[in-house]
Protein backbone atom coordinates (compact mmCIF):
# COMPACT_ATOMS: atom_id res chain seq x y z
CA UNK A 1 0.00 0.00 0.00
CA UNK A 2 1.79 3.46 -1.22
CA UNK A 3 0.85 6.36 0.65
CA UNK A 4 1.69 10.32 -1.08
CA UNK A 5 3.12 12.07 1.93
CA UNK A 6 3.63 15.87 1.46
CA UNK A 7 6.93 16.69 3.01
CA UNK A 8 7.05 20.67 3.81
CA UNK A 9 10.12 22.66 3.49
CA UNK A 10 12.84 22.53 1.19
CA UNK A 11 10.47 22.85 -1.95
CA UNK A 12 7.40 20.33 -0.80
CA UNK A 13 8.60 16.99 -2.02
CA UNK A 14 6.15 13.80 -2.52
CA UNK A 15 6.61 10.83 -0.54
CA UNK A 16 6.13 7.52 -1.50
CA UNK A 17 6.03 5.05 1.89
CA UNK A 18 4.78 1.54 2.00
CA UNK A 19 4.32 -0.23 5.38
CA UNK A 20 7.47 -3.01 3.80
CA UNK A 21 9.85 -0.16 4.01
CA UNK A 22 10.92 3.93 3.72
CA UNK A 23 11.33 4.17 0.02
CA UNK A 24 10.98 7.58 -0.81
CA UNK A 25 11.80 10.18 -4.63
CA UNK A 26 13.62 13.67 -3.64
CA UNK A 27 14.34 15.98 -6.48
CA UNK A 28 17.35 18.06 -8.01
CA UNK A 29 18.24 20.99 -5.40
CA UNK A 30 16.12 19.29 -1.94
CA UNK A 31 18.13 18.36 0.85
CA UNK A 32 18.43 14.76 2.59
CA UNK A 33 20.41 15.56 5.72
CA UNK A 34 22.43 18.79 7.40
CA UNK A 35 25.99 18.71 8.03
CA UNK A 36 26.79 18.25 11.75
CA UNK A 37 23.26 16.59 12.62
CA UNK A 38 23.13 13.50 14.22
CA UNK A 39 22.88 10.14 11.84
CA UNK A 40 19.12 8.75 12.36
CA UNK A 41 18.84 6.68 9.32
CA UNK A 42 21.15 4.45 6.48
CA UNK A 43 20.25 5.75 3.38
CA UNK A 44 20.77 3.03 -0.03
CA UNK A 45 20.36 4.67 -3.03
CA UNK A 46 18.30 3.07 -5.31
CA UNK A 47 18.48 5.62 -8.49
CA UNK A 48 19.47 9.11 -8.89
CA UNK A 49 22.44 10.66 -7.01
CA UNK A 50 23.19 13.04 -3.79
CA UNK A 51 26.08 15.14 -3.69
CA UNK A 52 27.88 15.56 -0.31
CA UNK A 53 28.99 19.25 0.50
CA UNK A 54 30.57 21.30 2.87
CA UNK A 55 28.93 24.23 3.84
CA UNK A 56 31.34 26.93 5.14
CA UNK A 57 29.44 29.98 6.00
CA UNK A 58 28.52 31.50 3.02
CA UNK A 59 30.01 28.67 0.34
CA UNK A 60 29.18 25.19 -0.44
CA UNK A 61 32.26 23.38 -1.81
CA UNK A 62 31.53 19.81 -3.76
CA UNK A 63 33.24 16.61 -1.56
CA UNK A 64 31.64 13.53 -3.26
CA UNK A 65 28.65 11.91 -5.08
CA UNK A 66 26.97 8.96 -4.81
CA UNK A 67 24.59 6.95 -6.81
CA UNK A 68 22.49 3.68 -7.84
CA UNK A 69 23.56 1.29 -6.10
CA UNK A 70 25.57 3.38 -2.50
CA UNK A 71 24.90 4.05 0.23
CA UNK A 72 25.44 7.12 3.07
CA UNK A 73 25.93 7.20 6.97
CA UNK A 74 27.39 3.69 6.78
CA UNK A 75 30.59 4.99 8.46
CA UNK A 76 27.40 6.26 11.90
CA UNK A 77 27.18 2.54 12.09
CA UNK A 78 30.16 2.06 14.01
CA UNK A 79 30.83 5.47 15.55
CA UNK A 80 28.86 8.37 17.17
CA UNK A 81 30.49 10.98 14.67
CA UNK A 82 27.95 13.94 13.49
CA UNK A 83 27.04 14.35 9.78
CA UNK A 84 30.04 15.00 7.43
CA UNK A 85 28.49 16.58 4.94
CA UNK A 86 25.40 18.01 3.89
CA UNK A 87 23.76 15.75 0.95
CA UNK A 88 21.56 17.43 -1.62
CA UNK A 89 20.14 15.50 -4.43
CA UNK A 90 21.69 16.51 -7.61
CA UNK A 91 18.68 14.73 -9.90
CA UNK A 92 15.72 13.09 -9.15
CA UNK A 93 16.75 10.69 -6.98
CA UNK A 94 14.89 7.22 -5.50
CA UNK A 95 16.18 6.36 -1.84
CA UNK A 96 15.50 3.74 1.11
CA UNK A 97 15.20 5.14 4.40
CA UNK A 98 16.67 2.49 7.49
CA UNK A 99 16.69 3.86 10.98
CA UNK A 100 19.94 3.32 12.29
CA UNK A 101 18.50 1.65 15.31
CA UNK A 102 17.24 -0.59 13.03
CA UNK A 103 20.61 -1.49 11.35
CA UNK A 104 22.32 -1.72 14.23
CA UNK A 105 19.52 -4.33 15.38
CA UNK A 106 20.70 -6.34 12.70
CA UNK A 107 24.39 -6.30 13.08
CA UNK A 108 23.96 -6.81 17.57
CA UNK A 109 21.81 -10.38 16.19
CA UNK A 110 25.28 -11.32 14.77
CA UNK A 111 27.62 -12.97 16.83
CA UNK A 112 29.61 -10.25 18.41
CA UNK A 113 33.00 -10.84 16.80
CA UNK A 114 31.45 -10.30 13.35
CA UNK A 115 30.62 -6.69 14.29
CA UNK A 116 34.00 -6.60 15.75
CA UNK A 117 35.40 -7.90 12.21
CA UNK A 118 33.41 -4.86 10.57
CA UNK A 119 34.42 -2.18 13.01
CA UNK A 120 37.86 -3.11 11.68
CA UNK A 121 37.55 -3.46 8.44
CA UNK A 122 35.47 0.13 8.37
CA UNK A 123 38.27 1.32 10.35
CA UNK A 124 41.17 0.50 8.26
CA UNK A 125 39.15 1.63 5.19
CA UNK A 126 38.28 5.14 6.46
CA UNK A 127 41.99 5.67 7.74
CA UNK A 128 43.45 4.52 3.96
CA UNK A 129 40.38 6.80 2.43
CA UNK A 130 42.01 9.54 4.56
CA UNK A 131 45.53 9.04 4.14
CA UNK A 132 44.86 9.11 0.03
CA UNK A 133 42.94 12.28 0.89
CA UNK A 134 45.74 13.80 3.03
CA UNK A 135 48.31 13.29 0.49
CA UNK A 136 45.91 14.61 -2.45
CA UNK A 137 46.20 11.20 -4.15
CA UNK A 138 42.72 10.36 -4.66
CA UNK A 139 41.76 10.89 -8.15
CA UNK A 140 37.97 11.35 -9.63
CA UNK A 141 37.44 7.64 -9.69
CA UNK A 142 37.53 7.54 -5.80
CA UNK A 143 36.11 10.82 -5.12
CA UNK A 144 33.06 11.79 -7.68
CA UNK A 145 32.79 15.74 -7.08
CA UNK A 146 29.80 17.55 -8.50
CA UNK A 147 30.96 20.75 -10.91
CA UNK A 148 28.50 23.37 -10.32
CA UNK A 149 28.11 26.67 -11.34
CA UNK A 150 27.66 30.05 -8.93
CA UNK A 151 23.28 29.82 -10.01
CA UNK A 152 23.16 26.11 -9.02
CA UNK A 153 25.84 26.84 -5.72
CA UNK A 154 22.93 29.56 -4.79
CA UNK A 155 20.42 27.83 -5.40
CA UNK A 156 21.31 24.92 -3.00
CA UNK A 157 22.24 27.03 -0.49
CA UNK A 158 18.55 28.45 -0.70
CA UNK A 159 17.54 24.75 -0.30
CA UNK A 160 19.22 24.92 2.54
CA UNK A 161 17.92 27.90 4.20
CA UNK A 162 14.69 26.39 3.25
CA UNK A 163 15.44 23.23 5.13
CA UNK A 164 16.65 24.67 8.27
CA UNK A 165 13.59 26.71 8.33
CA UNK A 166 11.35 24.20 7.66
CA UNK A 167 13.23 21.91 10.81
CA UNK A 168 12.97 19.12 8.43
CA UNK A 169 14.51 15.96 8.00
CA UNK A 170 14.50 12.78 5.52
Amino acid sequence: MNLELEKPGAGGVGLESSTDNDVFVIQDGEVLYLQGNKAEYFYIINRGKIGLFDKSKDRLFSKNSVGAGEFLCSNNLFSKKHLEYTAIAVESTEIVRIKMSDMKAVINKCPEWVSDIMQTIWGRLEASLNVLDEHQIMDDRIKKKIKMTKEVENRYMESIERFIGGRNQF
